[in-house]
């Protein structure tokens, strides 16, 4: 029962994430974002699967691409600069807040909770 609960915890992050981002993205309310998002991942779920299942890599690796194109795109519109790029590749911490920040995101990309699923 717990593992259940800590998988629909997870699951509601996901959600509640893309309902953000459709806000940010297209102002879409909320509890409307929610709920696109969870019947687009419903839909997508019905391609896993038996004889769907390439319909389903399909459908995931157009994703990956309009992500990827995305990326090279905004390289363009707004590159870089590589002197600062190869500065941020090197951690430094101002205080005892930025070490915390620190410990905060890498605990939140090690997902614990993952882990024991």
């Amino acid at each position: 029962m717990q593992a259940e609960v800590i998988a629909i915890a997870t699951d509601l992050a996901e959600v509640i994430g893309g309902a953000i981002a459709l806000n940010l993205l297209f102002g879409l309310p909320m509890f409307l974002g929610g709920l696109v998002i969870g019947a687009v991942s419903t839909v997508m779920l019905w391609f896993q699967g038996g004889k769907s299942q390439t319909t389903f890599e399909r459908i995931i690796i157009v994703m990956l691409l309009v992500i990827t194109f995305g990326f090279i795109a905004g390289l363009f519109v707004a590159p870089p600069n590589p002197v600062e790029v190869a500065k941020g590749l090197i951690p430094r911490f101002k205080g005892t807040d930025s070490v915390l920040m620190a410990a905060s995101i890498l605990g939140a990309t090690v997902m614990p909770h993952a882990i024991y699923l």
